[in-house]
Order: structure tokens, then sequence, then C-alpha cells
């Protein structure tokens, strides 16, 4: 059975980088979504749902990986980008959406299953030289830096947006049903969840992109990221794009006219 979306407490509105926000532009990955190969892959032990799109020769892949209250199936139009620009596309749903299995939690194990869905596709033979990049938004930004924290083979990380330290988060963001998310999920557990403490572990260059009118997900989360990270010697570039909130199609063509460039400087 597909995992049921958790609703509880954090708003609908939150989702970033939906199709929706792209204008109602549901355009997928080489514009057919019968194109998409659906994959279920072992996580951490759940199964994860994961749509993929190849090139014809082996080339570079980018992992992505969405937002709450999203899945795969909703970050096509960010999938078509990546791949227009020359890179295969692997959709992941995160643990608790989607048809992945088991539930939300807000970063604790779901960056497991990421470290395993990403050595999992870094060697089959469709990816050229194992060179895999992860792009997270939001939510997904988190897990993104928590996985590659966590061992994760990726040459590159992205995040947009990304929350990077939940006591902060909890204490600056203007959204309510956020705060009652946060205790809800995680309690006291927030450390263990927050990429700013594991900054020291990640290896792989990192760029993060936020919007200086991101009142959901403050920039100061992408500030403290930049000086950890820049504090343990990883290269980090760091974006703000001024005037823009928490997803919507600017924020998405502005992102992305900095991640290409990025990863095609360390995966090509």
């Amino acid at each position: 059975m597909p995992a049921q979306k958790q609703k509880r407490g954090y708003p609908a509105s939150h989702e970033l980088l939906v199709i929706e926000e792209l204008g109602g532009q549901h355009a997928s990955v080489g514009d057919r979504r019968e194109e998409l190969e659906h994959r279920t892959l072992h996580g951490s032990g759940v199964e994860i749902e994961t749509l993929i799109r190849r090139r014809g020769d082996p080339s570079p892949l980018v992992v992505v990986l969405h937002g709450w209250g999203d899945d795969a199936s909703k970050m096509t139009a960010v999938g078509m980008l990546a791949y227009s620009a020359g890179f295969g596309v692997a959709l992941v749903s995160m643990r608790g959406w989607g048809r992945s299995g088991g539930r939300d939690d807000a970063g604790l194990e779901q960056p497991d299953d990421i470290v395993r869905v990403v050595r999992h596709l870094g060697n089959e033979a469709w990816v050229l030289d194992g060179a895999v990049g992860l792009l997270g938004v939001s939510q997904g930004g988190q897990v993104a830096l928590l996985a590659a924290a966590r061992g994760a083979p990726v040459r590159a990380v992205a995040a947009w947006a990304p929350v990077t330290d939940l006591d902060e988060w909890r204490a600056t963001t203007r959204y309510p049903g956020i705060v009652a998310y946060i205790d809800s999920t995680c309690g006291d557990d927030t450390r263990r969840r927050s990429p700013v403490d594991v900054a020291g572990q990640i290896t792989a260059p990192v760029l993060l992109i936020h919007g200086t009118a991101d009142t959901r997900v403050p920039k100061e989360q992408s500030e403290l990221m930049s000086a950890a990270l820049r504090r343990s010697g990883c290269e980090i570039e760091h974006h703000l794009l001024p005037g823009i909130g928490h997803g919507g199609p600017d924020a998405v063509r502005l992102a992305w006219e900095v991640t290409a460039p990025f990863f095609s400087r360390h995966l090509q």
C-alpha cells in the first residue's frame, strides 16, 4: 500500500517547487510521463519510489528530493530542467511520501534511505563513472545534506531553501503549523535532524540557494549552514535570491540558473 501523506500540523502551503507553483505546468522529464521508468529501490528497511529518466549514453545523474507534502511525481518539471541540461535524472519519493514506505520522520531515517538509493544508482551502467549529484528542496535539501554527511557517494550537493537547524527554524518561521509539526514529529530529538551539526562530515562541494523573502524557511537557515561548512573547510557556494520567497516559478528559474553550471563543473 502506498504510504499515506501526513498533513498533521504542517501547512500544505509549505510545498516547494510543486507543479502547481510552476503555473500549472505539468511538463515531465522528456515531456512524456510514459518515458519515466518507475522503480522501487531498497531504503533503510523501507521501499523507496524512484522515477528515472536515462539518457541514451552513460551520463552523470542528478537525484532530486522533494519538499514536505510532495513526492517524486511533483518534481518532474525540475527533473526536466536537469535532463535538458544533459543529466540523467532520478526523482525520489522520500520515506512517508508517494509510494515509498514508512512515515515522514523530518530527516531522521530519510537520509539513510537516500544513502542506499544513491549507492545503488551510482553503480548502474547508465550512470557515467558513478557521477551523482543530489538536489534537494526545502525538507529535501535538509535530507540531501544529511545524506551527504552520512556517506552518500555524491560528488556535489545542491540545496534550495533547505532546513538546516530545526531549533532555529522553529524559533524563526512565521508559520505556526511548522512549530506544531516539529513538536509532534521530532519532540526533543532535533539535533540529529539538523545538518549544521554534521557539516564537518560533508566532503562533497555544496551549493546553497535561498530567497531573501522566504518566511517559511528563513534565509538564515542557509547562512548558518554556509558558515558551518566554511569552518569545516568544505567547498561551498552560497547564493541569495533577492525578493524571492519559498518557491514559485521565479525561484525555480533563478535557482536552476545557478545549479546547472555547479553540477556541470562537478559531475561532468
